[in-house]
């Protein structure tokens, strides 16, 4: 019986040595990791405050140079112009029986083109339009019913609307 208790005691004692081992393991382990994690924290933070530098440095340079952050602004509207159109009409468009079959941007002048179900949607839609703030006038419009037995109360319209000479 005494030799039974050694063994079990032994077996005891080895089991409590390897849990430690491999608790201090573990924890060795996340310990690492957690250091790791410090350094890509340490380094995010850096680039980060050398993005902000180079903003900074480039914002005080156009504020040295007016003309230069004009000319700037004026090529981004541009460029940003069909996009903030594109997101106007589909605001405008929205919960309405209507459907564009184009849309076209030159200069500041946007085409539409489309299909409705009803007038009154075509109606809604050029207010939606006429009220937004960055289409400043409708210049042309042109509303024809669809000759089709199918189609009844169908409307194809086209619109050319003057946009805001500033919109950003």
């Amino acid at each position: 019986m005494p030799e039974n208790i050694h063994v079990q005691l032994v077996w005891g004692i080895g089991v409590i040595l390897l849990t430690l081992i491999l608790c201090w393991a573990w924890r060795d382990t996340l310990m690492s990791e957690r250091d790791h994690l410090r350094q890509i924290k340490k380094s995010q933070e850096q680039t980060l405050a050398t993005m902000m530098a180079k903003r900074e440095e480039i914002g005080n340079s156009l504020n040295r140079h007016p003309a230069r952050a004009s000319f700037l602004s004026e090529k981004w509207q541009q460029k940003l112009f069909p996009v903030i159109a594109l997101d106007e009409v589909s605001r405008g468009i929205d919960s309405l029986d209507i459907w564009l079959t184009a849309l076209s941007v030159d200069q500041k002048e946007v085409v539409i083109e489309g299909k409705a179900f009803s007038r009154e949607g075509i109606d809604t839609f050029v207010d939606n339009l006429e009220q937004s703030s960055v289409f400043e006038s409708l210049i042309k419009m042109q509303i024809q019913p669809l000759p089709s037995a199918d189609a009844e109360n169908m409307h194809q319209f086209i619109f050319h609307f003057q946009a805001h000479d500033v919109i950003i």
